[in-house]
């Protein structure tokens, strides 16, 4: 069995996805249909329903009659990822310094982090600092920025 590789706040979502799933086909998931579908271990499916109903107050209850677990309250839905101010600050610092790596290698990289963390963020309100174009102003670059020493500083960090 794999390992638990995706983030837990994207397992949690699944976990109610497969519930509503499941409710409205009749047929509740188990935590044989959890693990499999999620391709984790009983003890971490076990620690994700507890923390949805410790920390999140997820409305989720076993149906003993119908052996699957259900959500109590079919309209429960986990709160957005939260950030603080300073968190979207920096977001939006992010994306105005993406545009110094234009043309390089490191571009499409960039791009793809920025890309997880702003999915990451659905439900966040689209007039939030960094969707504007007004959020902050980085100054334009005094020099060319040569990727490939950034491709090497960033390796050495990784070797360590």
């Amino acid at each position: 069995m794999k390992t638990a590789t995706r983030p837990q706040y994207h397992r949690l979502q699944r976990i109610l996805e497969l519930i509503r799933e499941g409710t409205r086909a009749g047929s509740l998931p188990n935590c044989r249909h959890f693990t499999r579908e999620l391709e984790v271990s009983r003890r971490t499916l076990m620690r994700d329903l507890d923390f949805l109903r410790d920390d999140h107050h997820a409305p989720i209850a076993y149906d003993d009659s119908r052996k699957g677990f259900r959500l109590t309250d079919p309209t429960f839905t986990l709160p957005p990822v939260q950030l603080t101010r300073r968190e979207v600050f920096s977001f939006s610092i992010a994306r105005k310094l993406l545009q110094r790596f234009e043309g390089t290698p490191l571009e499409l990289d960039m791009r793809s982090v920025l890309a997880k963390i702003a999915d990451s963020l659905r439900g966040t309100p689209r007039n939030a600092p960094f969707g504007r174009r007004s959020a902050g102003s980085v100054p334009a670059p005094q020099r060319q920025i040569q990727a490939q020493g950034h491709w090497k500083g960033g390796s050495s960090v990784f070797q360590r």
